[in-house]
């Protein structure tokens, strides 16, 4: 999904794509894993928001260069 969201992306001259999920700052094991797999898609963390969602639930913000 990732790749296709990529290469329609970038055919419109999108330069970066950005992706939120729970920050490290929450011990969760599945958002661990989810932070795992966008790394993997080859995003970067750009930025913690601890109370954007609210303080149990601090967003990461993660980008990719397309």
């Amino acid at each position: 999904m990732v790749k296709e969201a990529v290469e329609f992306l970038s055919g419109d001259g999108v330069r970066y794509l950005t992706v939120k999920t729970l920050s490290s700052s929450n011990n969760d094991l599945f958002y661990a894993k989810t932070r795992e797999f966008y790394r993997a898609m080859g995003f970067l963390p750009l930025e913690e928001f601890k109370t954007l969602w609210n303080e149990e639930n601090p967003c990461l913000m993660l980008i990719k260069s397309i």
